[in-house]
């Protein structure tokens, strides 16, 4: 592989392959748009998508004429995480250029694997991971020979420098803040004249919403959560909460909305008195980054995913208050309430996909080298 840019190369701008999901209800796919949208001014771009796989001879012929191809990596990409499962491998061994890779998903082998569910796969998953290799692959190998790997937690960055990836080829950039109409312009109203706490994003245990049923009892107004669920566990999920609800005595004041368009939910997260993301696990969340760049409140979880979010509020043992407690404190504090949504949009107007790209850029370059 040629690793010396010419002077042709030197005076036109950078070919660069973005090879990404562009499937319509996909948080990955939703992220390149705005990555894509940024980098067209700054670069000669071309977006791949990344199935169906296996891909063509045609779309590698795509991929190889750039100077850098940039993957963007979710391990359900691939089928499996696993040696001899994934898919990953035989994607990257025709590539003839430099590659870049953003991790979305940096995390234990266990997590990844979904090794805590019950049944013979988990069970096959957890001694698999016994050999310290088979953990290796799962956990770093996707990303060992990268040029640059991005990440977006720092959390993450350490995690993959522990694992053996030299330091100076993990760079962790802050998520950027998607861009969302100016508040007013036509959508979705609020729940006029309804307080309510609100969680989106897709069902999954991980997310953790039954937590939030937990405390509802003790809250002046309404849970609404937003997003669809996917595949047979988000479906069970769904229906777990949905019986937790009346168990406890609060699905009347819950509000099961599914899929929200964009354009319906900034005017949901504006309207909302708290945005509450209690998740379980996890290495990023698109979901934040919307509520930041609405100017919500946000209540988090003490994942570490969260630690370079200094303008949320925390729960959590690390956090040393319950969520209970947080909520109750927010709930009766509007000045509280109204600083942390000041603190989001600081945030916002910090991290913007602009400042971004050309962070981006500068990675390009150096991987070209």
């Amino acid at each position: 592989m040629s690793t010396q840019s010419s002077p042709e190369q030197q005076d036109r701008p950078l070919r660069i392959a973005l090879l990404t999901s562009t499937r319509e209800r996909c948080g990955i796919a939703e992220y390149s748009r705005h990555l894509a949208a940024a980098l067209a001014r700054l670069v000669a771009l071309d977006v791949v998508p990344v199935d169906p796989q296996p891909l063509t001879p045609d779309t590698f012929a795509r991929l190889n004429a750039a100077d850098v191809i940039h993957l963007q990596h979710e391990y359900s990409f691939f089928g499996s995480a696993l040696p001899g499962r994934s898919l990953l491998p035989r994607l990257l061994r025709p590539l003839r250029r430099p590659w870049v890779v953003t991790a979305h998903t940096v995390g234990r082998a266990e997590e990844i694997l979904g090794v805590a569910r019950t049944g013979w796969r988990s069970m096959a998953k957890r001694l698999a991971l016994r050999a310290r290799w088979v953990r290796w692959y799962v956990e770093a190998g996707p990303f060992a020979s990268a040029r640059r790997v991005i990440v977006h937690g720092s959390h993450a960055r350490e995690r993959l420098i522990a694992a053996g990836l030299r330091p100076e080829r993990v760079v962790y950039l802050p998520m950027p803040v998607p861009p969302v109409a100016p508040e007013g312009a036509p959508g979705s109203a609020s729940l006029c004249g309804e307080r309510y706490l609100l969680t989106f994003g897709f069902l999954t245990p991980e997310k953790g919403i039954d937590q939030v049923l937990e405390v509802l009892a003790e809250y002046p107004g309404l849970l609404v959560v937003a997003g669809e669920t996917r595949g047979a566990v988000g479906k069970g999920y769904l229906a777990q909460l949905q019986s937790a609800a009346r168990a406890l005595g609060v699905a009347g004041r819950v509000r099961f909305l599914g899929y929200v368009s964009d354009d319906c939910l900034d005017p949901l997260i504006r309207g909302a008195e708290l945005v509450v993301l209690p998740y379980r696990s996890g290495t990023g969340s698109y979901a934040l980054g919307r509520a930041l760049a609405c100017g919500a409140p946000v209540v988090a979880s003490d994942l570490d995913l969260f630690d370079d979010y200094p303008c949320t509020a925390r729960f959590g043992r690390r956090a040393g208050q319950s969520l209970r407690e947080v909520i109750r404190a927010l709930a009766d504090a509007p000045e509280r309430r109204r600083a942390l949504g000041e603190a989001a949009r600081e945030y916002a107007a910090r991290h913007t996909w602009e400042t971004a790209a050309r962070r981006h850029v500068e990675l390009y370059r150096a991987a070209a080298l």
